[in-house]
């Protein structure tokens, strides 16, 4: 099969629930997904594959991305398939056992940052929170302990 061919394939996959038992998935745009899983195996950015629609994969790689596809139909999320997880411009590892940073932790990020540069604040993070203290800490100049 063909780079196009592949993704038509898994995205198709991706969106059909419709013959199983279980709820649909809740997956928004099986495509994009299905590019984003196939760019990784690939190690290339997603733009490539646009340029490489009639390359062959091979079977052992479609096996793998069949693997993915089926977890991710399963609702694990998407970081944890890739393995990493970008939060404010940084990638970070993640696994089943990591928590993944959400885009609430953004906006609290933000309102730490913005209250630091006022006043001197004090804050209590759960453990599963290191990327909000990383970027907590490049930000506000190492004050952060």
């Amino acid at each position: 099969m063909t780079v196009d061919q592949v993704l038509r394939t898994i995205a198709k996959r991706l969106s059909s629930d419709v013959a199983s038992e279980r709820p649909k998935s809740q997956i928004e745009n099986p495509l994009l997904e299905a590019e984003i899983l196939l760019s990784h195996l690939l190690n290339m950015e997603r733009w490539q594959l646009k340029t490489r629609g009639s390359k062959l994969i091979e079977p052992d790689l479609y096996s793998q991305l069949e693997t993915l596809a089926a977890r991710r139909l399963e609702s694990e999320p998407l970081a944890y398939l890739l393995g990493v997880k970008e939060f404010w411009s940084r990638e970070f590892l993640v696994s089943g056992s990591t928590l993944i940073p959400r885009p609430e932790t953004e906006l609290l990020v933000e309102r730490a940052i913005h209250c630091a540069r006022i006043k001197t604040i004090r804050l209590s993070l759960m453990p599963g929170q290191v990327a909000a203290l990383l970027q907590l800490h490049l930000h506000l100049n190492s004050r952060v302990h």
